[in-house]
């Protein structure tokens, strides 16, 4: 069932709905925060739309390469399966 939940992100109160229990709901928002916070702590001027917009960014970037190391892993786990059968 979704369930609306209150997350404080970047000083700003969001209403977030959806079927995910509100603890990892805000372990996702405590981790959008931190990014945002870490880019608005070292740049003062930053609006908090462009840390939104940084803090997606690296966060994506840090998606794609996590992807990528997992996918890596497949395939030495797959030429490792291979090499025994043989």
């Amino acid at each position: 069932m979704n369930e609306k939940k209150a997350v404080n992100i970047a000083g700003k109160m969001y209403s977030i709905i959806g079927s995910n229990d509100r603890e990892y709901i805000k372990k996702i928002a405590g981790f959008v925060d931190e990014k945002m916070t870490e880019l608005m702590d070292n740049n003062r001027e930053l609006s908090t739309e462009r840390a939104a917009v940084l803090a997606a960014i690296n966060i994506t970037a840090d998606l794609f390469k996590a992807e990528e190391n997992a996918n890596n892993l497949r395939a030495q786990v797959g030429q490792l399966i291979s090499s025994t059968k043989k």
